[in-house]
């Protein structure tokens, strides 16, 4: 205390009166304070989390128009495409059968191999740019899908084409994969 006084503790005033009500009735404050903490934690319960993307901008943003035009009339998104690596080169048939399973499914447009173009189980052109899509024993594969590559479909896409089973070990990166490892990774230290 600053000044002298009686330093003998009081059982008077508003704290001492709320705890005598508090251990009065312990369970009634325990339900209230949980019921309040999980009234005020509901929104938390349907958080989705999302990366920024094009979307997020007015509509009338010209970046928003120019990526609304590309996703609305023009099959697959070429600038962000799942990116597949196989670490090391298996036998080209082999590849191409990794490529037929991967441009069958659900929302991919075209895969794109070191030597061909494979859209919907079929091989429809050679690759027009054969050229650094082999480097230091590593294949590149380049899927394109109709789906957007940040968000809850493009994560579903993402775990899709890791499933496929593949002739090396394959990685898989662009947008869609970080956006879904870094949701995934979020959603592990929450």
């Amino acid at each position: 205390k600053v000044r002298r006084g009686d330093l003998a503790p009081k059982d008077t005033g508003a704290w001492a009166t709320i705890s005598r009500w508090v251990m009065r009735r312990p369970v009634t404050v325990i339900i209230v304070t949980v019921t309040g903490l999980l009234i005020m934690a509901m929104p938390a319960f349907s958080a989705a989390f999302a990366e920024v993307d094009d979307r997020w901008l007015p509509a009338s943003d010209p970046a928003a128009v120019a990526s609304a035009f590309l996703r609305d009339e023009f099959a697959g998104s070429a600038s962000d495409p799942y990116d597949v690596v196989l670490t090391s080169t298996p036998a080209a048939s082999a590849i191409a059968d990794y490529a037929v399973q991967l441009s069958e499914l659900p929302g991919v447009v075209s895969v794109t191999t070191p030597t061909q173009v494979v859209v919907h189980g079929a091989v429809v052109s050679p690759n027009p740019e054969s050229t650094g899509w082999l480097v230091d024993g590593q294949a590149r594969l380049a899927v394109l899908a109709d789906v957007a590559p940040r968000g809850t479909e493009g994560a579903a896409l993402v775990g899709a084409i890791r499933e496929v089973p593949a002739p090396a070990p394959a990685l898989v990166g662009g947008a869609a994969a970080e956006a879904a490892d870094s949701i995934t990774a979020i959603r592990d230290v929450a």
